[in-house]
Parts: structure tokens; C-alpha cells; sequence
């Protein structure tokens, strides 16, 4: 029979007058019928009946008793369900519910028994002991409640929603369950019964309340009681069935301090506790790719959309807990803009039936956050101090009558506890810091203890901290008494391990601090030294409880670094301590990272298909050597922030742990899956070690920095797979720096590392990395970067693309972060092209759409959504003032046919008396909008190199076009004018709806809404009559096609229409008659068309980009010297249209359509000194590099194929370089390698090796001057050459004869020609299809092959097979495979990606089809993948190596991993592969080639 006792009382929500009470009397005796399913339970129901008997007095304790009892309720379905699952955990937990209910049960039997039926229950003692028995009873069935949902927890861990679920980046040690976890560790406690009752009761009534679902904001000073309040709130919650999540943060644990994982974290637990939300919530994680790292995003998609859909199905507000949001916080994050959200979405929350609470010191910026909107508030400071120090008092007769069931001599008195009442001075901290020290001495008695505090002076009274460090001093003191107290050697080790504690930046477990320490500190050791500390410390009972030690309270580690509180034996320098730590760290890590392989992991292999990869990284890599690996160079920062020098043994320690450990601990931090903190460390400790200059310290900061462009240079390889910073990375590292020097040479032969032979340079050029955007997210083909932003803090680049997103990158490491979208959300069909981005003044994020939507986010948040305008036009061109209150855009006109116009709208906030102190941080804008361009501009100029620009002072708007030069608008009196000074009057005017809606002016809804006695317009267009628009005529500056101003506004620098650019002092020097004579400067050998321009944020360099993606850095010295040109770089193909530095100087980031380079700014070397002749064309290559038949050789092109060079495999040199005769298309080796045909658009030119080991010129294929080559090939004995000529023509040659011996003219546009050894002849064309020609009767007209699909297809490679039986031709999507004799297709091959073949070829056995892209097997119907099924064991030593898909891996003929190519190769289809044997050439679109040996 069920435990069926809760109908009685369901109704009863208070037992506040004796009617109610008697109805849970009455209540407990059915419900001691109906409990026989579960005895114990019936047991202290029964008790509790008769001890009501005896408290009808006892008024304190009917509320109590009612509460708990009806919490009994609940255990019912807990104990029916685990009864008859047959489930041996869950029969054994109850058992032990059982053990303790009977514990109770007794006890109330035992008080039942010492007080007669016939006298009420009047002692303080029997009364507690009635309160410690329910508070027992309670916390039972909160325990066996989260076990069960624990159970459930993991039992959802095997299905597929825990798959999804696993999407969300959530925190388990935030989650309440493991604040209760940590409760037994003694670190989170709750209130205890008859304590905090004013303050709860109004949680609970808010709680109740269906009406108000304002935010709640507990805050309060240290050491006041919030998170014990909190921890009482949760319980509360989930004994009335209420409680969704929590987020209990912690400065301690990284995962419980992070904002960007709370709502994630909410979602994840709310899945667990609420089924119908977790069905809304996996529907939405199927939907997505990711989950969204905007918060508003998440808070919205992940918390409050699925609730809504669900709110109906649920009969009471669930609430959502947030305890010390002050801890949750880091150098990205802050949580002022996390506030803000909460608070604008209130009405949702209503919607969705959710209630946000969140406690926190009262920090300035949360304080700030909670002043701008509606909540609900209590400050625990503010509680008057008797009704604090009535609940203090007790806790600490609660604590001492605990106290007593240990120590039965002890007893205390009123005037002892008020003594500790008095001392704590309204701190709950610091009650319960004297409770721990009274019960939990070693080398006292409690009764000797409590003497000792009750009898000093010096803790009454006090308001102030210096009650609090005179307990801290006195818990010192006391750990030293009698022959301790001289134990100078002791006090120390003591002063050493709680400094280590305290400044660790992540807690430890005992083993794991023990070995980090080192010796003379072993686990006893370290125990014994902390034995008399627990009431400022928890120290886990055993070294096998995973909890960590850790400090009670934060106020203790405030108390002991600062000098003047700490008592004097026990203070704790911060540096030196810091100090200490950072030696002990690479101590650590000197003794673990002694193999490369530190896992025994096989290399190339994806970390996420590894399974139990936790499990590998516990056994493999302990958390002493993990802690040192993640912070050492937070203790090195610290450690050095005076300014004296390096101390010797640290200096020596550093240049030990980077010639010897640096790749290792990459390694490892790779493996942990923190590789994202390497190159931010790797920063921080340059920079620091940089200000205390040693020569000894080149060589450290050298090899530091080594690493960080290592690292910056194949993120993506070391992040995603095993053992990539040996195979992948050192490789490809320039030869002549310190750290290729120092390592390559040692590293493990059997981790089979590749050897580049040529193509990388000998030093660090200036590129970091290019990043590549066209395939991201699916974007397509089309252009894609139109703008680029850096963040303020130089972390992050934004880059706005053509389809309306933003994709937000790591500019510290290049990894892809997250993508924005830039458009309206609520109209997603009006998403277009963002069209301009910029950071303004304040870190915010502002970006404009080609629909006229302007969003804006706050950067410090992972950029989460701060507010939309819509400005009401088509924007061709945007761009926002510093300050982010003007813009300024190239628009259309609707009341002139859309004609393009100059358009200035002003940004401005609400204004008045009433103001918000919200309306100047979130900048919710009134748009004014300025026409200041008259006659219209073409509508064609907007495609033609648009941009618009404001000056600094925003006197200015520059309009350039590439056709059309500049146009300038001085806009300074529109600005100034007396009419815009009354916009806040112009708002009050439109409180006047319905006239200004008569004369139809007003083009958008009025949005006003009061809210707390201040107005708000969101998102609205004022226009002005026409009479009020401005027109500016502008004035036109021909020569010049951009300016850009100096961050000070006192340069000016111009980009001239002849490739030239000029620096003047003035804007208005332009508009003199000699700006002509203003000195230009121009790049050296060449001039081009600028493209981009960009000032250095200290105004001393600036940038200048070509459009024949050239770009140069000038130095400028003053305006009476020359510029200087430090730098002349090579960027992307695609052209040089964007230009931006960091703010901090560092970094110059260059956009193109199709990408992103980040250039190290302090780099200045020019990156074509070491290969002049791999200059970007811009051009398709195809064919651009060969290998000879026998490798030997290897044959490469630059990019704009004007220079060819050979270089030998075996040692990396060219032994032949030569400047082709025109543009080169392609090379043809015949007799074995000994004779080279490079073919090019004028003809063909031969060349034989000699005995030198060089080549010589034989022979030259003339073509008419009309002609142009577009390939070609040898007849397999090479005594002939054809050339097909872009002008449908086959020219054929007799070797070593300058005139052909024959033209065939063809119908198509040949793109192909292969020559079989039956001496047939097969030419493909573009739309024609394929044809055979006999060139022993060259007269004969070719024949066609005719097409399985019906109509030609395009035959973009050809290749015979080694019989001649066979043809297989590439058409960009498929390979086709015809008999040559019957000309019927034998099979299709359909080529996976969207990558374009450049090799084709054939097997001997005609059973493969060897491309670059891989190797397929021919079957009848489709085909297979190399390393599948089907395939023969045939070697090809020209076809053992091809690219991936993703043009990153190198691949073997079975499709496994050898080598990834670092991003100094662009990973675009432009990318192409050759190997023969272990050797493999790659080259890019840049002209880069990259020969190399694979051991494999």
C-alpha cells in the first residue's frame, strides 16, 4: 500500500492558526495507516504525532513540523518506484533510508518518553532537539530526491538525448547536487530551522506570487549568509516540487566562474527535472549545427523559448537560482550586460513561467546593472542587526548543542553564545568560523576553547573587519600552543602550504597539492601542519575524496596576504609565494614531460573519436601536472610584477623547461583540450619577461616566441588531433629559428615526423595566419568578407560577410569562435549583407545591414545582443562614429526612385530630469536622419569601390568611388545646428501620434512605453519635413580615391589615382590649389591601384593595401621627411580591399572576399626576399607543378607563371631556374626524365638535363602570334607533341621541329588532350564532348564519343590506360570511364567534395583511377573511396599520397592521416597535391610550394 497521505492536506499551505494545526494532527493519523508500504517512514510519522501531543505551546515548531510532513508526501512515488524497479543500488539506498528514519524515530520516542502527556514541552533544549530531529528528517528526503534524480541523470547518459545535451557547454560543478556533495565536504550549509525566517518568508511568498515574475536580487557584504540563504532556497524549492536549475558559482572552479556557461548549464539541468522542456530542447539541438555563444541567444532559444511552449503544462512557476553571480566573471566577461538581459525579459519570463533569483555582493557594475530596470531586492546589510543577531544566535545554540552529542561535558550558557552574537557583528561567518574552531580542536577541550573566546575582549562590538582578523590571528595562535608555539621551521611549512592554498589558481585535492609541493611535504605531513585549521579550511578526511582543500570562506585569504592584518608569523608575500609556486610548477612538469607521447595516443587520430578520452588523460596525466601546465605563467606574471630582475634559480629554471619541455607541454594542454589558453600564455609571459631586460632572457623570450607563432600557425591541427604539434606543426617551422633548431632534431623517430625539403622559410615572416571563409557554415562560393572589425581588448575579429552574418574569430589564436547574425531576427527575410562593422569607443560591437538594420553587441559578453534600430532605407555603404552616435550611409532615396543619396542619421538617447542611469550604457536611440547630398549620385558607383568614411570629429563625410574619385561632405553644420538640439523636443512632439500620422510623415510605429518613470524609444525613424533635410553640396576631389584620418585626427593620408599616397598635416590642404605638390610615395618596381588604407593606433605606421594583393607598411617619421617602407607583403589572392590594426598595435589584420590574414605587425621583413618569383596572380592554376617520372625532380611554377625552377628531391636545392618564354600552363617530362617540355600560351620550349645536372635549351614550338596554348601532351615514345590552342586548334609537332607537321581544327573549345600507346589521340572540350583523332591519318575527321546522359559534358582532364583500352574523362563532378573501342561508358565515378581534380590517370589493371583527391575503384554502378573496400594492393609510386577534402590532410593510398598542412597554405580548391614515393609537393594559389618527406 502506498504512502497515500498527502490529500488531506494538499490544501495546507501555513499552519497559522490552530485549525490548520489540527488538520495535520488529524492528517499524520491517516497517514500513519496509509504508510505501511514503507515502515520506517509510518515510524516517525507516528512519533511525530505524539510529540504534537506535547508542542500545541511550542509555536515555532508546528510551522516547522507541518512543513516537513507534508514534504513527507513526496517520498511516496521516490519509495514506490525504487521498490519495484528490482534495482539492487536503489533497495540498498533505502535500506539506509530506512537505518536513518529508525535513528529519528527513537529519538523522538526517547523525547515522547522523558516528557508525561499531561505537561507541555517549554525547554529551549527539548525544543532544538524537536528541530534537529526534523531538520534530519527533511534532509533525508532531500537526499533521497536528488539521488533519484541522480540515477535518472546517469541512466540518460546512454540514450541519444544525452548526445545532444552533450551540445551544451554546461558546468556540473555548478549544479546544486554538487554544492551538496560539497556539504558533506563541509563547505555549503543551509539555514537552520527557526533561523532567516523573515527572509525566507518573503522568498517563499514571492515565490508564490503567480503575479510577479520580477527578477529577485539577494546581495549582501561577505561573510552575511547569501549562498546559505540560496542553499536554503533550492531546498525549499525542491521539496515543493518547484526547482528548475541552479548555478552556484565559484571563483575556485574555472567552469563555475564562466558567464557564458550558465544558461547552457540551466539547460542541461532543467532537461533532467522537467521532461517536457527536455522534448523542446532536443528538438532544438537537432535543428542546430551548434549551440549559440550569444547570450541573449542562449537565454532566449535555450531557457525561455521552450518554456513558453510548455507553460501551459505547468501548474506552478518553476524557479532558477543564480548564487554569487560577483564570482562569475573573467578578463572576457563581465556581468553587467548578464544582468540586463535577465532584467528586459521579464514579460518573457511571465511567459514562461520561470523565476530568475541571483544573490551577489553588491559589486559597483551589478549594482549599476540592477539600477536600470524593475526587480525584486533584499540587502542582507541592510537587515536590522537585532533580527541578525537573533538568527546568529541560533545558529550557534544550534552549533554547540551539536557540540554537546560529541562532548556530552561540554556546556555553555546564554552569555557565552551572546558573547559570539556580539563578536560576529552581524557576520554569519564569523559565528560559524568560532563554532568550528570551539568543536573542532585537536589540542583543546571545546569547554577550554570557548573559555578562551568568551573570556577575551576583544571581539565584542565590533562592525569592522578587525573582529574577524583578530578570530583568524587567534586560530593561528591556537594552532601553535605550548612547545609548538617556538616552532619556527613548522610555522613556516604552515605559512607555506595555506599561502599555496589560497593563491593556487585552481584548488587541489591533498595528493595532488602534496605533489605539486615536493618535498619535504608529503600527505601526512601536510594534514598534520593543517590539523588545527579546519575552521578556516576543509581538508578532506582521505586522500581518495576527490573534493580539494579549499579556504571556508574568501575573507580568510583577504585576511592573511595583507601585512597589515595578518598576524606576523603568518603572513603570506604574494609574490615571493607566487614565486614558489612557479619553480614547483616547472618542477612538476621537468618530472612528468619526459616523452613525447605522454599518453601512448596513435597519432593523427581525431580527439573526439577517442574513446574514454577522459579516462587517458586521468591515467596519463596527473592534476599536479595539469595544474602546472595551466598556470604557470599566472604565478610568472604575478612572481614578476615588481621590478626587480629575474631571480637566478627562476632564470635557470626557464631556459631549462623551454629548450627541453615546450612542445611537451603544448602536448599536453592539447590533449586536455586547453589548447586555446597556450598562445595567450605564451603572450603573458614574453610580455612580462620582455620588461625585466637580461640577455640571458633572449633566448627564453626567442623560443617563447617561437612557439607562439608555432601554435598560431596550425591551431586547428593541434587542437583536433593526437601528437599534431611533432607531425604537423614543428615541420613547417621556418629552419633558422631557435626552436626548430633545438627540437626537430630530437624528436622521437618513432612518431614518424615529416621532413620539409623546401618552401618554408628561413625566418618568421610577418603572416600569422589566413583564414579562409568561403566554405564556413556553408556559405557558398559567392563573396563573402565585405568588413572587419578588432575588438578594443585586440582578442577578437569580427568579420562581416555578404549574407548577413558575422563570424567571430580568436585573434589570440585564430580559432573560429562563433557567427552572429546581423539581421532583423524578427523579419529574417530582410537579412542581407552586412556593409559595415566596427568597434565603437566603449568595446560595443556596431554593425549595419543593406537593409538599413543596425544591430549592436556588447564584446565582453561573447558578444550578446544590446539593441537593433532600423533606419528605415537601403544602404549601399555604412559607417559609424567612434562614439556611436552617428552614422553615416550611401543610401536610397524613396522619394526619388531610389536614386542613391549621402544620408546622416544622429543616434541619441532619451533625455530629462527622469533619465535612466540604463539610457547612457545601453544608448536605446532616437534616429535622425540628415540628407546632405544633392543632385543624386548614380545609382552604378555603388558597385565601384563604395566607401564612405566619417572624420574623428565627424566635420567630415568622404564618399569614394573608383570611377569618380572623392567626394566630401562637410557636415559640421548640420551637427551644430539649433535644430538638432532640440531632438528632445522633436520627442515630445511625437506624443502627438495621430497628426503626424494624418499627414503621413511618420514612416514608422511610435514604440514609446513608460517603465518606471522614464520613457524609452526603441527602434524608431524620425523623419523631418522637407523642409528641414539638409543639402550639402559636396565638393569633388578627382585624383584622390581614399582618406583616412589618424586616431589623434591630425593626419590625413590620401591614396592617389596613380598608385601613389600622400601624408598631410590638414584635411583642408586638400582643397588648396597646390595639393597637387603634396609629396606621393609610391611602391617600389611596381604601382597599382590602392585599395585599403589603415593608420597604427600610435598614428607612426600606415598600412597600405593594392588590388594585386600587395601590401606595404610605411613608417612615417614627421611630415618634413620622407615616409619610410618597412614592409612589402604578399596577402591573399583574392586582393587587399580591407585594412584594420588591433588596438594594441600588434596585429594588422587584411580582408578579401573570400578571407582573412593576420599579419604580426612587428615583423617588418619583406616575405618575397626569399621567393621572389612566388608573387600572387590572382589567376586559376592548374597543372602548376610535376614531378619526373623517376622523382628525381620536381618541376614548379610561380604563381604568375612567368619563372619555372627545378629543384632535386633528394636535398632541396634548384639546379635549374629560368624565366619562361610566356605565361607557363604546364610541363611534360618524356624519355624517363631526362627531357622536360614546358608549354606556355606562345608555344612550347624543350630542354634536356645535361651531365651537370641542369637543363639546356633544345628547342622552341612556335604558334602564330594570334595563338594561344592551353595544354598539351607527348605520344607516349615522345617523338611528338600536340599543343591545343585556346582557338579550337590541335597543332602537332614532330620532337625537336619549331613548325607543327599538322593543325586539325576542332568545333569545341579543347581543355584536354591525352595521347593512348594504340597512337589515338583524345581531345575533350568544353561543350562539344569528347573526341578520338588518329594521328597517323591526321586528314580522318575525329570521332565523337557519345554521352551515356544524353548531351556533351564538359572533359576537363583526359587520361588512357596503360593498355589503350580505356579512357577515363573528368568533367567537374563525375569521372567517366569508355571503352575506346566500343565508345560505351564502362562506369561512372561520382567525386565526393567540391574540390576540382588536377591528376587523372589510370591503372595498369584498369581496376583504379588514380586522381590528386584520392584513389577509386572502378565498379559497374558507382565507386568507392580508397582504404574502403574493393581496391587492389597495386602500388603507384606517383600516386601514394592526395589531399583530403577539407585541402588540410595529406592522405596514404588507404586514406589515413600522415601529415596536416599548416595555414601558411591557403586551404582553398586552388590547392593541389603531387607525390612520387615518400615524396609529396603541394602548392597553393600563392605561388608557394611545399616540397616534402613523408616517413610513412
Amino acid at each position: 500500500m502506498g504512502l497515500n497521505i498527502h490529500r488531506p492536506w494538499r490544501h495546507i499551505l501555513r499552519l497559522r492558526d490552530r485549525k490548520v494545526y489540527d488538520g495535520v494532527k488529524a492528517a499524520l493519523n491517516v497517514g500513519a495507516v496509509a504508510a505501511e508500504s514503507f515502515p520506517p517512514a509510518k515510524a516517525v510519522i507516528a512519533s511525530l504525532l505524539e510529540v504534537l501531543k506535547l508542542v500545541d505551546q511550542a509555536a515555532e515548531n508546528k510551522d516547522i513540523l507541518g512543513t516537513t510532513i507534508k514534504r513527507l508526501e513526496h517520498v511516496e512515488d521516490i519509495i514506490v518506484t525504487n521498490l519495484g524497479s528490482g534495482d539492487w543500488p536503489a533497495t540498498e539506498r533505502l535500506r539506509m533510508v530506512e537505518a536513518r528514519f529508525q535513528e529519528i524515530a527513537r529519538e523522538l520516542h526517547d523525547l515522547k518518553s522523558k516528557n508525561s502527556f499531561s505537561r507541555m514541552i517549554s525547554s529551549d533544549d527539548d525544543k532544538n532537539r524537536i528541530q534537529i530531529c526534523i531538520g534530519q528528517t527533511r534532509d533525508i528526503i532531500t537526499e533521497l530526491q536528488l539521488e533519484v534524480q541522480l540515477d535518472d541523470h546517469n541512466r540518460m547518459q546512454t540514450t541519444e538525448a544525452a548526445v545532444l545535451l552533450q551540445k551544451l557547454r554546461h558546468s556540473e560543478e555548478a549544479a546544486y547536487e554538487m554544492s551538496q556533495r560539497e556539504d558533506n565536504a563541509g563547505n555549503r550549509t543551509h539555514c537552520l530551522p527557526g533561523t532567516r525566517t523573515e527572509i525566507l518568508g518573503k522568498l517563499e511568498l514571492w515565490l508564490a506570487d503567480d503575479d510577479d515574475y520580477r527578477l529577485f536580487w539577494l546581495n549582501g557584504m561577505a561573510g552575511t549568509g547569501k549562498s546559505t540563504i540560496a542553499d536554503s532556497l533550492a531546498r525549499y524549492a525542491r521539496s515543493e516540487g518547484i526547482y528548475g536549475a541552479g548555478f552556484f558559482c565559484s571563483r575556485d572552479i574555472d567552469n563555475a566562474r564562466d558567464l557564458n556557461r550558465i544558461f547552457p548549464s540551466l539547460a542541461y539541468q532543467l532537461a533532467f527535472r522537467v521532461p517536457q522542456y527536455r522534448d523542446q530542447l532536443l528538438d532544438f539541438l537537432r535543428a542546430r549545427e551548434y549551440v549559440p555563444g550569444d547570450l541573449k541567444q542562449q537565454l532566449v532559444e535555450l531557457i525561455l523559448e521552450p518554456l513558453k511552449r510548455i507553460a501551459a503544462t505547468i501548474p506552478r512557476p518553476i524557479i532558477i537560482i543564480i548564487d554569487a553571480l560577483d564570482e562569475c566573471h573573467t578578463d572576457h566577461t563581465r556581468p553587467l550586460p548578464f544582468i540586463l538581459f535577465l532584467l528586459r525579459h521579464s514579460e518573457d519570463c511571465r511567459s514562461a513561467r520561470v523565476k530568475f533569483f541571483i544573490s551577489s555582493r553588491p559589486a559597483n557594475e551589478i549594482s549599476r546593472a540592477f539600477a536600470m530596470q524593475a526587480h525584486d531586492r533584499l540587502n542582507l546589510h541592510d537587515v536590522p542587526l537585532p533580527i541578525v543577531s537573533r538568527d546568529i544566535g541560533a545558529f550557534v545554540v544550534r552549533k554547540l548543542q551539536q557540540i554537546t552529542l560529541d562532548h556530552p561535558s561540554f556546556t555553555f550558557t546564554p552569555d557565552d553564545v551572546r558573547t559570539i552574537v556580539e563578536g560576529s557583528a552581524g557576520l554569519f561567518v564569523f559565528a560559524s568560523t568560532v563554532c568550528r574552531i570551539i568543536g573542532g580542536s585537536s589540542y583543546d577541550s571545546p569547554q577550554d576553547q570557548l573559555t578562551k573566546f568568551t573570556s577575551s575582549s576583544d571581539h565584542s562590538g565590533r562592525r569592522d573587519l578587525m573582529a574577524l582578523d583578530l578570530l583568524y590571528r587567534q586560530v593561528f595562535i591556537n594552532a601553535f600552543t605550548g612547545q609548538d608555539s617556538h616552532n619556527i621551521a613548522a610555522k613556516e611549512n604552515l605559512t607555506d602550504v595555506i599561502g599555496s592554498i589560497v593563491l593556487l589558481s585552481q584548488p587541489l585535492r591533498v595528493v595532488d597539492l602534496v605533489a605539486l609541493l615536493g618535498q619535504p611535504y608529503t600527505s601526512t605531513r601536510v594534514r598534520r601542519l593543517l590539523a588545527h585549521m579546519h575552521s578556516v579550511l576543509y581538508v578532506p578526511d582521505d586522500d581518495d575524496n576527490p573534493s580539494p582543500i579549499r579556504t571556508l570562506h574568501s575573507s580568510f585569504a583577504d585576511h592573511i596576504l595583507e601585512i597589515s592584518r595578518a598576524h606576523p608569523d603568518f603572513h603570506v608575500n604574494a609574490i615571493t609565494q607566487h614565486g614558489k609556486l612557479l619553480e614547483r610548477c616547472f618542477r612538476v612538469m621537468e618530472q612528468y614531460l619526459v616523452t613525447d607521447n605522454i599518453c601512448c595516443l596513435s597519432p593523427h587520430v581525431d580527439y573526439d573519436d577517442i574513446q574514454d578520452l577522459a579516462l587517458v588523460r586521468e591515467k596519463h596525466i596527473p592534476k599536479a601536472l595539469e595544474y602546472a601546465c595551466r598556470y604557470w605563467t599566472s604565478h610568472l606574471v604575478e612572481a614578476l610584477r615588481s621590478d626587480t630582475s629575474v631571480p637566478y634559480v627562476l632564470l635557470e629554471v626557464l631556459k631549462r623547461f623551454c629548450s627541453s619541455h615546450l612542445l611537451r607541454w603544448i602536448n599536453v594542454l592539447a590533449v586536455a583540450g586547453k589548447l586555446e589558453n597556450v598562445v595567450p600564455m605564451l603572450v603573458r609571459a614574453r610580455t612580462t619577461l620582455s620588461n625585466h631586460s637580461s640577455p640571458q632572457l633572449e633566448s627564453v623570450c626567442a623560443l617563447l616566441y617561437d612557439a607562439e607563432r608555432l601554435v598560431y600557425q596550425s591551431y586547428d591541427a593541434i587542437r583536433t588531433s593526437t601528437l599534431e604539434v611533432y607531425l604537423s606543426a614543428l615541420p613547417f617551422t621556418p629552419k633558422n629559428t631557435l626552436l626548430y633548431t633545438t627540437y626537430f632534431p630530437f624528436i622521437s623517430p618513432r612518431l614518424q615526423r615529416p621532413t620539409v625539403l623546401a618552401g618554408v622559410s628561413d625566418h618568421w615572416d610577418a603572416r600569422l595566419r589566413t583564414i579562409e571563409l568561403r566554405d564556413h557554415h556553408g556559405l557558398g562560393n559567392d563573396r563573402v568578407v565585405t568588413c572587419v572589425a578588432v575588438s578594443s581588448d585586440a582578442k577578437t575579429v569580427v568579420c562581416g560577410t555578404w549574407l548577413g552574418s558575422l563570424m567571430v574569430w580568436d585573434l589570440e589564436t585564430g580559432a573560429f569562435k562563433f557567427t552572429l547574425e546581423g539581421g532583423s531576427g524578427s523579419r529574417p527575410k530582410q537579412r542581407r549583407s552586412i556593409v559595415c562593422a566596427s568597434f565603437l569607443h566603449d568595446g560595443r560591437l556596431r554593425a549595419g545591414t543593406s537593409t538599413g538594420i543596425v544591430r549592436t553587441w556588447d564584446a565582453d559578453l561573447d558578444l550578446g545582443t544590446y539593441d537593433e534600430v532600423t533606419l528605415g532605407t537601403t544602404c549601399y555603404a555604412l559607417a559609424f562614429s567612434a562614439d556611436g552616435v552617428h552614422v553615416a550611409g550611401f543610401v536610397a532615396h524613396y522619394e526619388y526612385c531610389y536614386r542613391p543619396c549621402v544620408r546622416l542619421w544622429i543616434l541619441s538617447t532619451v533625455s530629462g530630469a527622469s533619465m535612466s542611469p540604463g539610457d547612457i550604457l545601453s544608448n536605446i536611440p532616437t534616429v535622425k536622419p540628415y540628407n546632405v547630398d544633392h543632385p543624386f549620385l548614380n545609382k552604378w558607383t555603388s558597385f565601384s569601390g563604395l566607401e564612405i568614411r566619417l572624420s574623428p570629429d565627424c566635420s567630415f563625410i568622404t564618399l569614394s568611388t573608383e570611377s569618380e574619385g572623392l567626394r566630401v561632405y562637410a557636415v559640421a553644420d548640420v551637427l551644430n545646428d539649433d535644430r538638432l538640439q532640440d531632438g528632445a523636443d522633436d520627442e515630445e512632439d511625437m506624443s502627438g501620434d495621430s497628426e503626424l500620422e494624418e499627414d503621413g510623415s511618420m514612416e514608422w510605429e511610435d514604440m514609446r512605453r513608460e517603465q518606471d518613470g522614464w520613457t524609452v524609444v526603441r527602434s524608431q525613424v524620425i523623419p523631418c519635413n522637407r523642409d528641414e533635410i539638409h543639402d550639402l553640396e559636396p565638393r569633388l576631389l578627382q585624383d584622390i580615391t581614399i582618406v583616412v584620418w589618424s586616431h589623434r585626427g591630425d593626419l590625413v593620408a590620401c591614396a592617389h589615382s596613380d598608385g601613389g599616397i600622400s601624408v598631410s598635416a590638414t584635411f583642408d590642404a586638400l582643397f588648396s590649389e597646390d595639393h597637387q605638390e603634396i609629396k606621393r610615395h609610391y611602391r617600389p618596381a611596381r604601382r597599382g591601384t590602392i585599395s585599403s588604407l589603415a593608420f597604427s593606433p600610435n598614428d607612426r605606421s600606415l598600412a597600405v593595401g593594392y588590388d594585386d594583393s600587395s601590401l606595404c607598411v610605411w613608417e612615417i617619421h614627421n611630415l618634413s621627411t620622407d615616409l619610410q617602407l618597412v614592409s612589402a607583403l604578399e596577402g591573399s589572392m583574392y586582393g587587399v580591399d580591407m585594412l584594420v590594426y588591433s588596438s594594441n598595435g600588434s596585429r594588422l589584420i587584411s580582408g578579401s572576399p573570400n578571407d582573412v590574414t593576420v599579419w604580426d605587425a612587428n615583423t617588418r621583413r619583406d616575405n618575397q626576399q626569399e621567393a621572389p618569383h612566388s608573387g600572387v596572380s590572382g589567376g586559376w592554376i592548374n597543372r602548376q607543378l610535376s614531378f619526373s617520372p623517376d622523382g628525381r625532380w620536381l618541376v614548379c611554377i610561380s604563381s604568375d607563371g612567368e619563372f619555372f625552377r627545378i629543384v632535386e628531391m633528394e636535398g632541396g636545392g634548384v639546379i635549374f631556374e629560368a624565366e619562361a618564354v610566356d605565361i607557363v600552363e604546364g610541363f611534360l617530362w618524356v624519355a624517363g626524365g631526362a627531357s622536360l617540355t614546358v608549354y606556355h600560351r606562345s608555344g612550347a620550349t624543350a630542354y634536356t638535363a645535361t651531365p651537370t645536372s641542369t637543363f639546356g635549351l633544345v628547342c622552341h614550338y612556335l604558334l602564330d602570334h594570334s595563338k594561344s596554348v592551353r595544354t598539351a601532351t607527348h605520344s607516349p615514345d615522345g617523338s611528338r607533341l600536340v599543343l591545343a590552342t585556346r582557338d579550337n586548334e590541335l597543332h602537332m609537332y614532330k620532337t625537336n621541329v619549331e613548325n607543327p607537321q599538322h593543325i586539325l581544327e576542332t568545333e569545341g573549345d579543347i581543355y584536354s588532350v591525352a595521347w593512348s600507346v594504340d597512337n589515338v589521340i583524345a581531345f575533350g572540350t568544353f561543350s562539344d564532348g569528347i573526341y578520338l583523332w588518329d594521328p597517323a591519318h591526321p586528314e580522318q575527321q575525329p570521332r565523337p564519343i557519345p554521352d551515356p546522359r544524353g548531351w556533351p559534358h564538359p572533359a576537363l582532364l583526359l587520361a588512357f590506360s596503360p593498355d589503350g583500352n580505356a579512357l577515363a574523362a573528368y568533367d567537374g563532378f563525375r569521372i567517366s570511364v569508355y571503352d575506346v573501342h566500343t565508345l560505351e561508358c564502362q562506369s561512372i565515378i561520382r567525386i565526393p567534395g567540391s574540390n576540382n581534380l588536377h591528376v587523372l590517370s589510370v591503372a595498369s589493371d584498369n581496376r583504379e583511377v588514380y586522381t590528386d583527391r584520392g584513389i577509386f575503384s572502378l565498379l559497374e554502378d558507382d565507386t568507392i573511396p580508397a582504404g574502403q573496400s574493393g581496391l587492389s594492393s597495386m602500388a603507384h609510386s606517383g600516386y601514394t599520397y592526395h589531399l583530403g577534402d577539407d585541402n588540410r590532410w595529406i592522405l596514404d593510398r588507404e586514406g589515413r592521416r600522415v601529415c596536416c598542412l599548416p595555414t601558411l597554405v591557403g586551404h582553398s580548391q586552388q590547392v593541389q597535391l603531387r607525390s612520387y614515393g615518400d615524396s609529396v609537393a603541394v602548392a597553393d594559389a600563392s605561388g608557394r610550394v611545399l616540397a616534402i618527406h613523408l616517413h610513412h
